[in-house]
């Protein structure tokens, strides 16, 4: 009896530290919900200092331009290409095989269009703690790119839409493993895979490599303007050849033994026009932050190279240039770009919040149940709210406290506040 008394004790207090545990863990979360959310006063409403990016941009399109070569098969028949796109090749390097026979060329293009859709499913596995992926995110990037498809199909711009649209894809197929218990799309790979392969063996007919003249990046694609948009017209282009160039008609290689080109240098132009009033805000020799949204808004430093102005013409044409290549960048012809004029990251703070004490701007934070009164320094205002220099933890600085703080519970209602001021879990002040 006397043992299973203490079990019972045991079990008793076991139960009852676990039933202790259990309101303690409710108190506190209540007591953090109630902290963040500015609860202990109703008349006091909180929010985060989190960090933001304001900046000011300026929307222009743009025209591709590289030192390029077409590359051109002896007769037409089926390719198969030995190169990645963008990848480097020596001087008479075989960049790609050519067949002739029944079906080879038919053969060739379906190999590139399983390759297209091989490369698609790759890109839309993700990692395998995806259940702690927002939804939201991809479904706003979704709604996103059917905006950006739908506008550039009402523009003409198809080939734009039609790039946007396998990006498209690849979000929709991440949002299947989201929500469709889809693991991996491994079994559709191997189906092409396998269908690759048969189509590899109708490439029987060799008929001979096609070999390039010099050394630079191979690309598989050309679009008929490798020669319109020569680089070598840049150094004495007029506002008017400029116009003569970007409004030309590309040449039809559709019945031409082209099977790609080589681009002869990492240099690459974009050339985009602007007006006179808005030159001044630019500086031959500098350099600008050029955001590419065609390309997932990857951000390349370029060089102001040349401004091309003339007399009595409201119309001014910027050269950039830069040898960096960004992985997977798509250097369609005409695309718009984003040059950055001015970008501030700090602490986004409601306007309504700040405060001046004692001829210092601020803003008051709750932390825990007491009101403090922290320095902000604005970068910049728009919309209602400021940008605020932010500070590094690791900062060694005496004034640190004094100073807004990343996650900061920044007060942006209440009434007769003061530093140091005790708020009552009642709601009342002490």
């Amino acid at each position: 009896m006397k043992g299973a008394r203490e079990i019972t004790n045991k079990h008793i207090k076991n139960a009852s530290v676990y039933v202790f545990s259990a309101l303690l863990s409710i108190v506190l979360i209540w007591y953090i919900v109630y902290h963040l959310f500015g609860a202990f006063d109703k008349k006091i409403e909180t929010t985060p200092a989190i960090l933001a990016t304001k900046s000011n941009s300026l929307l222009l399109d743009a025209y591709v331009m590289r030192d390029e070569t077409l590359i051109y098969a002896k007769n037409k028949g089926g390719v198969n290409y030995l190169y990645e796109d963008g990848e480097r090749v020596g001087v008479g390097a075989a960049v790609a095989k050519i067949y002739s026979g029944l079906g080879a060329e038919e053969a060739s293009n379906r190999i590139l269009e399983i390759d297209k859709k091989i490369n698609i499913l790759e890109n839309s596995s993700i990692a395998e703690d995806a259940t702690k992926i927002d939804t939201n995110v991809i479904d706003n990037k979704i709604s996103e790119l059917l905006f950006i498809i739908r506008d550039k199909i009402e523009d003409g711009d198809i080939e734009y839409a039609l790039y946007k649209r396998d990006e498209l894809i690849t979000y929709m197929n991440k949002r299947q493993i989201l929500t469709q218990n889809i693991s991996n799309y491994n079994d559709q790979i191997t189906v092409l895979k396998a269908e690759r392969n048969k189509l590899s063996q109708q490439l029987v007919n060799f008929e001979g490599d096609v070999i390039v003249p010099n050394a630079g990046f191979f690309y598989s694609s050309a679009d008929g303007y490798e020669e319109v948009f020569d680089v070598s017209k840049i150094s004495r282009l007029t506002i008017d050849e400029y116009h003569k160039m970007v409004d030309s008609e590309p040449y039809d290689l559709s019945n031409s033994t082209a099977v790609g080109k080589i681009v002869n240098s990492n240099e690459w132009y974009i050339l985009s026009e602007i007006n006179t009033d808005q030159v001044k805000r630019f500086t031959e020799g500098n350099s600008y932050d050029i955001k590419f949204p065609y390309n997932s808004d990857v951000s390349v430093k370029m060089r102001l190279e040349k401004i091309i102005k003339e007399n009595d013409d409201d119309r001014v044409v910027l050269v950039f240039k830069t040898n960096v290549m960004p992985s997977g960048f798509n250097y369609l012809r005409k695309q718009n770009i984003q040059i950055i004029e001015e970008s501030n990251t700090g602490y986004k703070v409601p306007s309504n919040a700040v405060r001046v004490v004692d001829g210092v701007m601020g803003v008051y934070v709750l932390s825990g149940n007491k009101v403090a009164f922290k320095e902000i320094e604005v970068l910049v205002e728009q919309d209602g709210y400021f940008i605020v220099k932010e500070q590094p933890s690791y900062v060694d600085d005496k004034d640190y406290k004094k100073k807004l703080g990343l996650y900061d519970m920044i007060i942006v209602s209440g009434k007769s506040l003061y530093d140091g001021k005790i708020i009552s879990m009642s709601g009342g002040d002490s």
